[in-house]
């Protein structure tokens, strides 16, 4: 089972060091990061409202073991 964290930020440098600190950590299975402007598609969980703002995404997915009582999906804005 897999959960998501997303992290919001109006920095695309801020969402590529998320995202670049998050490549090496056990027990993930993908990072990746974006605008909402031009990928906006690809990050089909966010909530339309933030779309076209100036954010830009880090999607963090997480590989949980089936009794990890994790949540789902974590949105942070920063």
């Amino acid at each position: 089972m897999s959960s998501y964290t997303v992290f919001l930020t109006k920095s695309s440098k801020a969402a590529a060091a998320i995202a670049n600190g998050h490549d090496d950590i056990n027990g993930l299975k993908g990072v990746s990061y974006g605008s909402l402007y031009s990928e906006g598609h690809k990050a089909g969980f966010i909530p339309a409202i933030y779309h076209n703002q100036g954010y830009f995404y880090c999607i963090v997915e997480h590989e949980n073991s089936d009794d990890l009582k994790a949540p789902e999906y974590e949105l942070i804005i920063c």
